[in-house]
C-alpha cells in the first residue's frame, strides 16, 4: 500500500513507505513504463491501480498527469490513459533537433551570465554522472537519467529566461529516452562524460562559438549513437 494503513495485512497490494503518495505512485509507474512491463498501449484504469497500489483515486491522477506531462502516457478524453509508444527513429530525431535548437540558442546569454558557480556545478554534476551505476534496468539507470537532465538544464537554465527554461524541460527528453536505455544501461558513458567536459571547458573559455560547437558535437553524436542502437536491435 502507499498510505500509512499499509498494516491491513493484505500482501498482495505494494507497501510502500512514502511521503508523496502520488510521488512513489508516479516513480512505481515510470519504473513500470521505461522497464517494458506495462507495454505501449496498455490501459492505466485508475480505480484498478488505485486498489492495487492500497491509495485513494486522487494520488494516482497526479502521477498520471505527470506521466502524461512527461510524454510516457496518452489520454484521451471518454478513453483514459494509455502507456504511449515508444519514439521511432524520426521521433528522436525531433527530440534531438529540439534539443539541439534550445540549447545553442541560449549560449550568448549563458557566456554573457557565465559565473565560476556554474563552472563548479556542471564539473560536479559530470563528475557524479561517472560515479554512478548504469546497470539495464531503470531502478539501475535512474541516476544517470536524473543527473544528466540536470547538467543540460543548468546550462539552458543559465541564460536567465524562464520561459526558455519551462519549454525545454517540457521536452522531457530524459523520461523518453530512458525508455530507450532499458535493456542496455548506458554504453556510452565514457563518450558522454568526455563530451561533456568539452562543453565545459569551452564555457569556461567564454568562446560562445567553441560552445555551440561542443554542445551540437555532444547532441548530433548522441542520436546516432542512439539510433544505431536502434537499428541493431531492428536486427535480431
Amino acid at each position: 500500500m502507499l498510505e500509512a494503513s499499509a498494516n491491513s495485512g493484505n500482501k498482495r497490494r505494494k507497501k510502500l513507505q512514502a511521503v508523496s503518495l502520488a510521488g512513489q505512485a508516479f516513480e512505481h509507474l515510470q519504473q513500470r513504463i521505461t522497464d517494458g512491463l506495462l507495454p505501449e498501449g496498455s490501459r492505466l484504469v485508475i480505480d484498478q491501480l488505485a486498489r492495487e497500489f492500497g491509495v485513494s483515486l486522487i494520488p494516482i491522477r497526479e502521477a498520471l498527469a505527470r506521466l502524461h506531462a512527461e510524454k510516457l502516457v496518452e489520454y484521451h478524453p471518454n478513453k483514459g490513459y494509455r502507456v504511449a509508444k515508444r519514439l521511432s527513429d524520426f521521433d528522436l530525431k525531433e527530440l534531438f533537433d529540439a534539443r539541439l535548437m534550445i540549447e545553442k540558442a541560449v549560449v550568448d546569454a549563458v557566456v554573457k551570465n557565465l559565473s565560476p558557480s556554474l563552472i563548479q556545478q556542471l564539473r560536479a554534476l559530470n563528475d557524479k554522472i561517472a560515479a554512478v551505476p548504469t546497470g539495464k534496468k531503470f531502478s539501475q539507470f535512474r541516476k544517470f537519467v536524473d543527473l544528466n537532465d540536470e547538467f543540460h538544464s543548468a546550462i539552458v537554465q543559465a541564460a536567465g529566461n524562464n520561459l526558455i527554461l519551462h519549454a525545454y524541460k517540457g521536452l522531457s527528453y530524459g523520461p523518453q529516452v530512458a525508455r530507450e536505455l532499458f535493456g542496455r544501461g548506458v554504453p556510452d558513458l565514457k563518450e558522454i562524460i568526455a563530451e561533456h567536459e568539452r562543453i565545459v571547458l569551452a564555457l569556461e573559455s567564454r568562446d560562445a562559438e567553441r560552445t555551440r560547437q561542443a554542445i551540437s558535437s555532444h547532441i548530433v553524436d548522441g542520436l546516432n549513437r542512439l539510433l544505431a542502437m536502434h537499428s541493431a536491435e531492428t536486427k535480431y
